[in-house]
């Protein structure tokens, strides 16, 4: 009877169809591994968004990289391509420091973001840092354009933000994942073992087994971002691999191009940003690169 509750206790701390069960790719075959993603009617959504209410929509079959691009991954598209990131192109890019200088490079209402010259997807922390070691960790500093431009080289494409959430919802919540805890911004307790970003896989798959869909890094879809998107939606019939609206509008940077994030970093923190929860929305603008977005591709 106590080897049974053992056993018992075990398989409900790894929990079911592999929650909590780490599973970091050996090699760049793995890391590109594909799932199935079965279309159905769905609602996306829900009424804790204001300015997004539900929408119920049908969403066709697709394939879903069942991790987040990675390291070596990326590595690979661009020695084949020779690509230039954005930031490498701007030499620089934006990194998490909470007790930084707020200088004119500053954001406005995020302080913690500075600035870094030399930080790049080889350097996310700066010139001074580098990525050995971290074949499998998902590749950060990536724009837009970046993320678009991987994607194409393998046949595939950006989710749009109704597939992204719908993989989420099939995928599940998972009771462990790489977010920020403690005071953000400027405690973290790092009880999750990762200050910053962790091995893809490493918290374990949802049910139809994809990774790191909450927290680890933010991942960018293919919709243009508008506050009032899922009005729109309502009333026509996109396509699940079409975005929602045309154009992006953001009443904060009316001038820039703001395409639509899911899926929370390690920096999300219940008391700040709970972008880890599927249903959240956030945006991000095309000609900035961040240390905590990265992304997955799919195949229609």
């Amino acid at each position: 009877m106590g080897r049974l509750k053992i056993i018992g206790s075990l398989f409900l701390s790894l929990g079911f169809s592999g929650f909590c069960v780490a599973q970091i790719p050996k090699n760049l075959q793995e890391a590109n591994k594909l799932f199935f993603v079965k279309g159905g009617k769905t609602t996306i959504g829900d009424s804790s968004e204001i300015d997004a209410p539900p929408f119920q929509t049908k969403v066709k079959n697709f394939r879903m990289q069942a991790y987040e691009v990675t390291n070596a991954q990326f590595a690979a598209f661009v020695q084949k391509t020779h690509y230039k990131t954005l930031a490498e192109r701007n030499g620089g890019s934006y990194v998490f420091e909470p007790h930084a200088k707020v200088d004119s490079l500053s954001i406005p209402g995020t302080p913690w973001w500075h600035f870094e010259k030399g930080a790049d997807w080889q350097h996310p922390e700066g010139k001074n840092s580098s990525i050995d070691g971290k074949d499998f960790y998902p590749v950060t500093h990536i724009s837009y354009e970046d993320a678009k431009c991987y994607c194409a080289a393998q046949g595939m494409d950006l989710p749009t933000e109704v597939e992204w959430e719908y993989a989420a919802q099939k995928n599940g919540i998972l009771p462990k994942k790489n977010v920020f805890q403690g005071h953000f911004p400027d405690k973290n307790s790092v009880k999750d073992g990762f200050e910053e970003t962790s091995p893809v896989g490493y918290f374990g798959s949802g049910k139809i087994g994809l990774f790191d869909l909450q927290g680890n890094v933010w991942e960018w879809c293919l919709d243009p971002y508008h506050p009032n998107a899922y009005r729109y939606a309502k009333i026509g019939t996109t396509p699940s691999c079409e975005p929602l609206v045309p154009k992006s509008f953001d009443a904060t940077s009316p001038n820039e191009d703001m395409r639509v994030i899911r899926g929370g970093s390690f920096l999300c923190n219940d008391s700040y940003c709970s972008g880890y929860i599927p249903t959240r929305r956030m945006r991000a603008s095309t000609k900035m690169t961040y240390q905590h977005i990265g992304f997955r591709c799919v195949k229609r």
